[in-house]
């Protein structure tokens, strides 16, 4: 799903930035606010899974740089951005379930890398990261 040319996407939250492991249940508890409405089930799993790619991005990358929910239609998209352009894998044998995880609850996931030309306007330059997103279907 191209959110950037989908009008009818929904932005439901926007971050800039998340630094240290405690401002996870402070993130969860956003997300669980702004998706008053929702049923129960899909706010718990949106919030696990934002948590999970948050938390992925903080331990892999040192900071998520971005966090945004998008719905469209019965469709929810979480974007986590992060400073590492090492592309993502879940790890069946971490005993933190990240990826795994994600992938497990998931309808769909991937990442894409951030162009330098996002922050330096210097054409061929590496990637300065990445986003990892997933997709969840909800019952609305």
């Amino acid at each position: 799903m191209e959110l950037d040319r989908e009008p009818s996407a929904v932005l439901l939250l926007a971050l800039e930035a998340v630094v240290r492991t405690e401002q996870l249940a402070e993130v969860r508890a956003m997300i669980d606010a702004r998706l008053d409405g929702f049923a129960e089930q899909d706010r718990w799993r949106v919030a696990l899974v934002a948590s999970e790619l948050t938390a992925n991005a903080l331990a892999r990358g040192g900071i998520c740089t971005g966090l945004r929910i998008h719905e469209l239609q019965q469709v929810i998209r979480i974007e986590v951005d992060d400073t590492d352009p090492a592309p993502p894998a879940p790890d069946l044998g971490d005993p933190e379930p990240g990826l795994s995880l994600v992938a497990a609850v998931a309808t769909d996931w991937g990442y894409q890398h951030l162009p330098a030309t996002t922050i330096r306007n210097e054409p061929g330059a590496s990637p300065i990261g990445k986003t990892v997103w997933c997709e969840l279907r909800i019952d609305r």
